[in-house]
């Protein structure tokens, strides 16, 4: 079997690309800057802010819901934002739906003005991303909840669920470990299933068949409880297979360039006159600042009202600082 890997992502990811916005780039990174606070700039600045915006890209936990409860005013603010013309995204690093559930969970909370064709969570993106870089019709070895598995499916990738089976016994024979000689790739997404075989079977096959580690995302932790209670993320368990096989990930989540292209070309969008919208600044934030979008960080989620009024007062000694601050995005209601 003979794959290159690495000629089809040296394809895919331009190494110019994207683009960075200037103003947006220097906001960022500069802690002399301090951003606006949309709660105390008054109705006119807000106003003339969201002007220079046409296309607003939300991430989803901690930002429009918290668990499975919307957050309040969030409803209202996306309607707001179409009943102005504008367009709207989600983009999550949960990569545990598939589309249609993503969809589901959307239309349940009452976001009716969104549709499927605006959703991108992580697991949707690594299924494109998969797709782009040749891997229709290959089969992949899958560390993930259903839904992540029925994304790659509906993508073309051929997915086995005989690696949900695996148990340490298994292994104990060789015929137990043996590798399928037709794997291309190992996909990793957050599970709660995950066990030590099926991570020793992805370490097999990336150390041994020498195929390439594929993650949803690089979260640290993610608010997967049902009341948004923080729990490890798929980072941890990308760590982990990271160090015991030397390799780097290849990682289809925020703020990867391999999603920014995914979103910004397929759909379009000026990054130049779009906002990203979210709740964590490695992710969400730095997501905005590498493609050269304004970011707009809310306090509903992870990032602590402490860390923000060091922003705004100037002394946060972070790596990336947002263009605006706001308590959610409830302040984005016409």
């Amino acid at each position: 079997k003979m794959f290159s890997v690495a000629a089809a992502v040296s394809r895919f990811l331009h190494p110019n690309w994207p683009q960075r916005n200037e103003l947006s780039q220097q906001q960022s990174t500069n802690p002399a800057i301090v951003p606006l606070s949309l709660d105390h700039a008054g109705s006119s600045a807000t106003s003339e802010w969201m002007s220079s915006i046409d296309t607003w890209v939300f991430d989803c936990d901690g930002v429009l819901w918290s668990g499975d409860a919307a957050v309040p005013g969030a409803v209202q603010a996306i309607s707001s934002l179409h009943r102005a013309g504008k367009r709207v995204f989600l983009v999550t690093n949960n990569s545990t739906k598939s589309k249609a559930q993503f969809a589901a969970k959307v239309a349940k909370l009452g976001f009716t003005d969104i549709t499927g064709d605006s959703l991108m969570s992580s697991a949707i993106s690594t299924s494109l991303y998969l797709r782009q870089a040749g891997f229709q019709g290959k089969k992949v070895f899958v560390i993930g909840e259903p839904g992540l598995r029925e994304t790659l499916r509906e993508a073309g990738v051929i997915v086995e669920d005989e690696d949900t089976q695996l148990t340490w016994s298994t292994l104990q024979s060789e015929e137990g470990r043996a590798l399928d000689q037709d794997v291309s790739a190992v996909v990793v997404g957050w599970s709660s299933s995950v066990n030590f075989a099926q991570l020793v079977m992805a370490t097999l096959y990336i150390r041994q068949a020498k195929v390439p580690l594929i993650a949803t995302n690089r979260d640290a932790a993610s608010p997967l409880l049902p009341d948004g209670t923080l729990v490890p993320g798929n980072g941890t368990t990308i760590n982990y297979l990271e160090t015991a096989t030397g390799t780097q990930a290849i990682n289809c989540g925020k703020p990867s360039p391999t999603l920014a292209k995914i979103m910004l070309q397929d759909h379009g969008i000026d990054p130049s006159r779009a906002c990203m919208v979210g709740d964590r600044l490695d992710t969400d934030i730095e997501f905005g600042r590498s493609t050269g979008m304004q970011q707009m960080l809310v306090l509903s989620g992870v990032t602590s009202q402490e860390s923000a009024d060091q922003m705004l007062a100037g002394t946060f000694d972070g790596p990336v600082i947002p263009t605006v601050i706001a308590s959610s995005i409830a302040v984005l209601k016409d």
